[in-house]
């Protein structure tokens, strides 16, 4: 349901933070 997208949306854009973060210490 809502939460389910809200979760999904929260968890592509973590992982897309965590990736920049990852790249700026390498």
């Amino acid at each position: 349901m809502f939460m389910n997208e809200v979760i999904q949306l929260a968890r592509t854009c973590y992982t897309r933070y965590y990736r920049y973060l990852i790249n700026l210490i390498i």
